[in-house]
């Protein structure tokens, strides 16, 4: 008998992931943070962009103070791995000529699997 995996389909259900999956595409902390940025733009973004953005979260300074030593290794670990991963699974679509990223099939789903395991982790957090 074949056990019946719950899965997260795409908008217009062409795009289909399982639990684990969706899990995989969201383990990576830059790939969480390319979903959510990409998810909260209505535009495409370049992955220069992208990367500043990453860098200065990981850094935990103002993108402005980002040196190009950290923006260009994100950079290359997006063009590199990352977004590679993403396009796959639906969650971006990456125009590797121009160097832009837009939302992929699965963006929003994925966005709110991010959204809802920060919520928990954090009242879970806050109640030690």
């Amino acid at each position: 008998m074949t056990a019946i995996q719950p899965t997260l389909w795409s908008r217009d259900n062409s795009v289909r992931l399982t639990v684990e999956d969706a899990v995989s595409v969201i383990t990576n902390s830059r790939r969480r943070h390319i979903i959510t940025l990409i998810e909260e733009r209505d535009e495409k973004v370049s992955v220069g962009e992208l990367a500043e953005a990453i860098a200065a979260i990981e850094a935990d300074k103002a993108i402005p103070e980002v040196t190009s030593e950290e923006r260009k290794n994100v950079y290359i670990a997006l063009t590199q791995l990352h977004l590679e991963t993403l396009e796959e699974n639906g969650a971006v679509t990456y125009h590797e000529r121009s160097k832009h990223v837009d939302r992929g099939d699965t963006t929003s789903g994925l966005a709110q699997f991010i959204r809802h395991f920060e919520s928990v982790c954090e009242t879970e957090a806050g109640d030690e």
